[in-house]
């Protein structure tokens, strides 16, 4: 793919959005499009309900695996419910 585009798989629901993606830069590349679109767009959106689950094959989190959402850090969590369907990390 172009490295000037960015993908985006993004699953959306009334007022809810997921955006998935297999690596933390194409993720981050995803939050920064939301946050132009929201910008452009002026819809808000509540950090304080915006999390991060990663999904992995064991190990822990390095350092650099952390998201921001304009400026802020997004919490990242264990679990989250989409749509009435509860997705969670097995540990």
């Amino acid at each position: 793919m172009h490295p000037d585009i960015t993908e985006i798989f993004i699953l959306m629901f009334a007022d809810d959005v997921a955006l998935i993606s297999d690596t933390v830069i194409g993720l981050q590349r995803q939050l920064n499009t939301l946050v132009e679109f929201c910008t452009e767009y002026d819809i808000d959106v509540n950090v304080n309900k915006t999390n991060i689950v990663v999904f992995k094959r064991g190990g822990r989190l390095s350092q650099k695996e952390k998201w921001m959402f304009d400026g802020e850090r997004l919490a990242l969590v264990n679990s989250f419910s989409y749509v009435g369907i509860m997705f969670h990390v097995c540990k």
